[in-house]
């Protein structure tokens, strides 16, 4: 299955970018986006008591600063009736208009920055008041959450030890290069990682106890989702859950001059059929793999909006693809909506796919126009093979838009963020809201 990425779009000026009852239906849980809010506004509302704490004391800096100004002053003008024109000067008196003159422009900063935070505030507790009120469908499924604690504190987590030495398992960033057995080189077969592993999940991170206290919580957040959130059968839909922090993350500059950075990627399994070197009679290319790349600009309600969007391109692959004929629905209506009707900017850029495709398309029966006679029999033949490639590639990227809307409302509905390209309005989230109720999950 192809690697799904979720990126995070930076822009440059440029002067000329559902837990069930019993009765097995989904109700409302604003559990994950309420926490996810609620931090928001405590967030901002303890920035602002300590900004307005700092400038009462920096007051009483100036307070007392004028106090010694003013005796400075006096002294001064006592010298100038001994001494008229002598004109005295004080390093004092100069030091503490610059002290006073500092301080002031300091907390002219500090109030600016006070109004911008409780802009924030007010932002955060009017969403929360708005979702609330939408009654959108939420992702949470609490039903059958009973998984143990295990490796690094992740509910069915274990840890590379699991792999033994009998197994060479090469990590890279974000990714696994191979894996095979150690001794003979053949291919790991889907029963033999599945007798090991018994639906567990690989924690690979490289977060420590020894990381600084803000990479810490940021794991924390993925850490909320993965055990509070999921049900096992979620979790067990994951190999192994990779979790890569980096001090200089990367990016890449697109062509309308905003860069991007890799959020979040899903994999799932990759499985061919073996030729005859194991038992089993498959090899595992690739394990389904979850990677959350987090960086120090990273705030816990956006690590949290990823989590759970690319849990949701889990949920997908692993349940929903189950049913193809809901999924091929959803997708036309999906479709049907065009990108302006996208539900973020971050979806509606994956339509650009579908004209890549058709143009690549023309591009390639131009080609045969040129380069074959009409009778010519190889031309046909090409003609076919272009054809039923095209109508593959249109087939996967539409499905593609419709797996990423799935995945941004659900980032979206379970804890909101500010970023750009994956903020959504309320009629969008609303119109998604019933066709994924709808369409997928009843």
């Amino acid at each position: 299955m192809k690697c799904i990425k979720r990126v995070a779009f930076e822009y440059e000026w440029k002067e000329d970018d559902h837990p069930r009852d019993e009765d097995g239906k989904f109700t409302q849980s604003g559990k994950t986006r309420e926490r996810t809010l609620d931090r928001l506004v405590d967030y901002h509302q303890s920035y602002v008591d300590r900004l307005e704490g700092r400038i009462e004391d920096i007051k009483k800096e100036i307070e007392e600063a004028r106090i010694y100004l003013e005796k400075e002053n006096k002294m001064l003008a006592e010298l100038e009736k001994e001494k008229p024109n002598s004109n005295p000067r004080s390093l004092q008196k100069t030091r503490l208009e610059r002290v006073i003159s500092d301080a002031e422009r300091k907390i002219n900063r500090m109030e600016s920055n006070i109004m911008s935070h409780k802009q924030s505030l007010d932002e955060a507790k009017a969403d929360k008041e708005m979702y609330n009120e939408l009654g959108l469908f939420e992702m949470s499924d609490m039903s059958g959450n009973t998984h143990k604690i295990g490796n690094k504190g992740f509910k069915n987590g274990v840890s590379k030890s699991i792999l033994g030495k009998d197994w060479q398992v090469e990590f890279r960033r974000g990714r696994i290069d191979y894996l095979k057995e150690r001794d003979t080189g053949h291919g790991i077969s889907k029963e033999s990682w599945d007798r090991r592993f018994k639906g567990q999940t690989l924690i690979n991170s490289n977060v420590t106890k020894n990381s600084n206290e803000e990479v810490i919580e940021l794991e924390n957040e993925i850490m909320y989702v993965w055990n509070d959130v999921l049900t096992d059968k979620q979790r067990e839909g994951i190999d192994i859950l990779k979790i890569y922090y980096s001090e200089s993350p990367q990016y890449k500059t697109r062509s309308d001059g905003s860069k991007e950075r890799t959020l979040g990627s899903h994999g799932g399994r990759k499985i061919i059929e073996s030729s005859g070197t194991n038992e089993d009679g498959n090899i595992m290319l690739s394990p389904s793999v979850l990677t959350i790349n987090l960086s120090p600009d990273d705030t816990p309600d956006e690590v949290l909006n990823t989590m759970i969007h690319e849990i949701n391109h889990s949920i997908w692959a692993k349940q929903l693809k189950e049913n193809q004929e809901k999924i091929d629905a959803f997708t036309d209506k999906v479709i049907a909506m065009g990108k302006e009707g996208a539900i973020t900017k971050y979806a509606g850029s994956y339509f650009d796919d579908l004209e890549e495709i058709e143009n690549d398309y023309k591009k390639r029966i131009e080609g045969l126009e040129k380069d074959f006679e009409n009778d010519d029999p190889n031309k046909q033949y090409w003609l076919d093979k272009y054809a039923e490639d095209h109508k593959e590639n249109i087939k996967n990227a539409r499905e593609l838009i419709a797996n990423e809307t799935h995945s941004e409302y659900f980032g979206m509905v379970g804890s909101p963020t500010k970023r750009d390209y994956h903020t959504v309005d309320k009629v969008k989230l609303q119109e998604v809201s019933k066709l994924i109720k709808e369409g997928l999950y009843e």
